[in-house]
């Protein structure tokens, strides 16, 4: 059985100038690939020394639901006291 789903060196070079500019799924459509093929093949690069546009590797960070806001959360410089320990007492 031929595989046909291999990977040219055109269609890396196009890769490399698309994936900071497109988002996995898009590029998926456009190679005929799977989007985990598309990140599995820019991680595979990326160990070998290529550098991609990071734009679309930064997660966009969920902001926390407000039933969730607890006085712990808006003031993180409270902390916990602990025990003291027996080297504590020893200065």
């Amino acid at each position: 059985m031929e595989n046909n789903n291999k990977w040219t060196d055109k269609q890396v070079r196009e890769l490399k100038k698309l994936y900071g500019k497109h988002s996995a799924a898009e590029l998926a459509k456009h190679f005929n690939k799977s989007p985990s093929a598309i990140t599995s093949k820019v991680h595979y690069l990326r160990k070998r020394g290529w550098t991609f546009d990071t734009k679309r590797d930064i997660k966009v960070r969920k902001t926390t639901p407000p039933h969730a806001i607890t006085s712990i959360h808006k003031d993180k410089t409270k902390g916990i006291p602990r025990k003291a320990k027996y080297y504590d007492k020893l200065v």
